[in-house]
């Protein structure tokens, strides 16, 4: 099997929130998030401390609370009607609301078996947006679990 590329990747975006982890692809309509770019995953979990006197000289270690939040820049073409335009204002949306939004954050298309990634309802923590000089202007956001958040394996 060759090797994924970064832009084989899919954000996708659904004004349905999740209520079951389990049939997370049935739930509302999933449309690409094609303004999307450097997208990052980051997964975490805290390091809990269970070293005894009875673990032989040894610090033992357990995994604690996980944590993930998804970075991912937003091109901006300045149109609220078209589809880069509906995600910024959803996503600006919910920042501002303190609302979630419902995303799919897959290593593949949502409609091939297979592909996989964080798929949940997110809290949007950070909003940003750069105007750059030579470059396009892109809205930076930051989500992070929120209500429902689990692994989901398209199926």
């Amino acid at each position: 099997m060759p090797n994924k590329l970064g832009f084989e990747g899919k954000l996708y975006y659904n004004a349905t929130p999740i209520t079951v982890a389990a049939n997370w692809q049935g739930t509302g309509s999933w449309v690409e998030v094609e303004a999307a770019r450097d997208v990052t995953q980051n997964m975490d979990a805290d390091e809990v401390d269970v070293t005894s006197r009875g673990s032989g000289g040894h610090k033992q270690t357990r995994t604690g609370l996980r944590d993930a939040s998804i970075d991912f820049d937003l091109v901006w073409n300045g149109d609220s009607a078209t589809e880069p335009g509906k995600a910024v204002d959803a996503l600006r949306a919910a920042y501002y609301d303190g609302a979630e939004v419902t995303l799919a954050i897959l290593d593949g298309d949502i409609d091939t078996a297979g592909s996989r990634g964080l798929v949940g309802n997110f809290a949007v923590t950070g909003c940003n947006r750069a105007e750059p000089l030579t470059d396009a202007m892109v809205y930076s956001v930051t989500v992070k679990p929120g209500s429902l958040v689990t692994w989901g394996v398209a199926e």
